[in-house]
């Protein structure tokens, strides 16, 4: 992409960053709105498409509230207005867009050509390294120093990822044996995925993985997890997802796909990054000797 593209320009990363601030603060507030709120917010989480284009009368409509409710609403999240709460859903879905616009140019080179091996394999590079610039572009430093910090503090960390998430789940696993970090991977197939976690609490840290479609029983561990008081670090697609904790401290993994499928690339590297970030800081510090 050039530098005139809007994902690659400064009001891309602000609107990343306000309609990530929506959503914590959602989840900051949501158990005290009223039931009229909660409703709206459900119908928000559940359609931000919907919602980024359709107007406050539309919207009242399908979502079964008042057109005050909306407004309401708005005033509750800290906006001044229903405008400005709804802008922030459409900048972020228009740049989107045409972020979706430039992957599928750069992915439809080949797609023309017969399915020979060595275009499946340029393909696939291709979609991989779309997914490494964005996920390079958009994940911000300071995250990952709070998310290492919170892990290598932790007494275990528990690694979350089910189904399409599993492979994931077990390289960061793979990372901490070698590093000699005391981890617990969740989801062996044994079928004893809530006992693994009984044991969890406050001294604790967990690694939670889940990407669209959202798989149930990920979203039920992760919410029993925060609930024991664990800190939790979520790798998921939208910030929309269930698996964001209420702290807010999650990395955003879209994947670019070639012919339906998605590799995961963005999120093999942040679990690789974290699991060397926390080998570093869990490493003892040299003492220095004096000069005889």
């Amino acid at each position: 992409m050039t530098s005139e593209t809007v994902s690659s320009s400064d009001d891309y990363e602000k609107t990343i960053e306000n309609y990530d601030n929506f959503y914590h603060k959602l989840r900051q507030r949501y158990d005290g709105l009223s039931p009229r709120l909660r409703q709206f917010a459900d119908f928000v989480v559940s359609h931000p498409e919907e919602f980024a284009m359709g107007t406050a009368k539309v919207l009242s409509e399908t979502a079964g509230v008042q057109p005050s409710t909306i407004v309401r609403f708005a005033h509750a999240l800290g906006f001044e207005s229903f405008s400005e709460l709804h802008s922030v859903f459409k900048k972020y879905f228009f740049q989107r867009s045409l972020q979706h616009e430039a992957w599928a140019a750069a992915l439809r080179r080949s797609d023309g050509q017969p399915a020979r091996a060595g275009n499946l394999l340029d393909g696939f590079c291709r979609a991989a390294g779309l997914s490494l610039d964005a996920v390079c572009r958009e994940t911000r430093p300071e995250r990952l120093e709070a998310a290492a910090d919170i892990l290598a503090s932790a007494r275990v960390i528990y690694i979350l990822g089910l189904k399409e998430s599993m492979p994931v789940a077990r390289l960061v696993a793979y990372y901490f044996s070698v590093r000699g970090i005391a981890h617990c991977l969740i989801g062996l197939e044994s079928g004893m995925e809530y006992d693994a976690i009984r044991r969890a609490g406050p001294e604790d840290a967990a690694v939670v993985l889940s990407f669209s479609p959202y798989f149930e029983q990920t979203t039920e561990l992760s919410q029993r997890l925060e609930s024991y008081g664990v800190s939790m670090v979520a790798f998921t697609d939208r910030a929309a997802s269930p698996v964001i904790p209420k702290t807010g401290l999650w990395f955003e993994c879209r994947e670019a796909d070639h012919r339906g499928f998605r590799f995961h690339a963005s999120a093999f590297l942040l679990g690789a990054v974290l699991a060397c970030a926390v080998s570093e800081r869990r490493r003892p510090t040299p003492v220095r000797q004096e000069a005889p």
